[in-house]
Order: structure tokens, then C-alpha cells, then sequence
């Protein structure tokens, strides 16, 4: 009889534990759940915030950028030197390189890091960069060409590793023969 009480007894106890850890497990299973997918939700509105605030700032230096080549394209140096043939045999021609030059750096901020600027006349072959006054080699003017084709008068245009901004400062022109990125 007392094996059988034993018996009856670990059997009960077991019973018992049986039914007071199965709802334990169920619960702590459904609680990982729910609070993992809680988790998770917070982390994904987290990123898309921060997108969408790298967003913002990538969408702002594109306009000071914008901006700044507007204000470079109506400076008067810009749109006297654009209908004059340069070579860089005269001194005037040097002084006016120059000058673009130093309008080209002070365009450089702190904020828009570093950029590639290039003045180039359609109409009289040369082009100045950071590395001077030089003249457009063929392969540049089928470039150019395909930039003087499209009917938009500013414009991004994506690379391989960059993003330009063509502007066109001849915007009235029917064919604008002169551009700046």
C-alpha cells in the first residue's frame, strides 16, 4: 500500500507540475514573441527615420550645390569669359582663369565636401577644372553633346560612383552652347 501511495503521490506530483508548467512555457513563449516583434517594429521605425533624415540632408546639399553653381553661372567674370576665346597665351587670358578658379574654390564649403567643377565653352572648345584652363578633347564633346541635347536647362545626371549637376548658362538660347557642371 505505501508503494502504491508513493506511487500515487509522484504521479499526482508530476500531474501537477505537468499543468502548472505547460501554461508557464506557453506564456513565456507567447511573451518572447510578442516582445521580439515589438522589438523588431521599433528597430525598423528607427531606420526609417533615419533614412528619411539622411534623406533631408542629402536633399539639402543638392540644393546648396544648385545653388551655388547658380550663383557662380550669373557672376559677371562667368558670362563675360564664356563668349571670349581663351587659350592661356595672353596674359589677360591668365587672370581670367585665375579669377574663375578662385570663384570656383570659394564655391568649396566645408559642408558640400569635396567637388569636381568644370566651366566649359561649346562654342570656343576650352574648358577650366581644378586643374586649369584646357582644351575639349573629343571624347568630352560627345559628352557634352548628349548634355546639350536634352531640353532641360539644369539637370543631375548619375555615374559610375558620382552624381553631376549640368547647367546650361545659355538657358535662353534655342541650342545653348555653353555649359557648367
Amino acid at each position: 500500500m505505501k508503494f502504491r501511495a508513493s506511487s500515487f503521490l509522484s504521479k499526482l506530483i508530476g500531474f501537477a507540475l505537468l499543468l502548472c508548467t505547460f501554461p508557464v512555457i506557453a506564456l513565456g513563449v507567447f511573451s518572447y514573441a510578442k516582445s521580439t516583434t515589438a522589438v523588431q517594429e521599433k528597430v525598423k521605425e528607427s531606420n526609417r527615420q533615419l533614412l528619411l533624415q539622411t534623406q533631408a540632408q542629402i536633399e539639402q546639399q543638392l540644393r546648396l550645390v544648385d545653388y551655388s553653381a547658380i550663383q557662380y553661372m550669373n557672376l559677371p567674370l562667368v558670362t563675360a569669359t564664356l563668349r571670349e576665346q581663351l587659350n592661356g597665351a595672353m596674359r589677360a587670358d591668365v587672370t581670367k582663369v585665375k579669377d574663375l578658379l578662385e570663384s570656383m574654390s570659394k564655391l568649396q564649403s566645408y559642408e558640400l565636401g569635396t567637388m569636381h567643377m568644370e566651366l566649359a565653352s561649346l562654342a570656343s572648345l576650352w574648358r577650366i577644372d581644378d586643374n586649369g584652363l584646357g582644351a575639349v578633347d573629343p571624347v568630352r564633346q560627345e559628352r557634352y553633346a548628349i548634355w546639350v541635347k536634352d531640353p532641360r536647362t539644369s539637370f543631375w545626371s548619375a555615374g559610375t560612383g558620382d552624381v553631376k549637376l549640368i547647367k546650361k548658362i545659355s538657358v535662353t538660347a534655342a541650342s545653348p552652347t555653353r555649359s557648367f557642371r
